[in-house]
């Protein structure tokens, strides 16, 4: 199943629900290999389009916005 989910931001530190077991985010589209956890430094990376596709043990994919 997919769902989607907003993604919280606090001091440029952007997250999302951490109920998942993988994690993977992406700037503009393009996998940013190292941030694989439910939050993401966006100071690190800068403005863009930040998305988070999690998956859960069940192989649900949440795509966070």
């Amino acid at each position: 199943s997919n769902r989607e989910s907003n993604v919280a931001n606090n001091d440029n530190v952007l997250s999302i629900s951490p109920d998942y077991t993988n994690y993977q985010w992406l700037l503009n589209g393009e996998i940013l290999a190292n941030e694989t956890e439910n939050s993401v430094d966006a100071t690190l990376y800068g403005s863009g389009e930040y998305q988070s596709q999690a998956t859960d043990e069940n192989g649900c994919r949440l795509t966070s916005v």
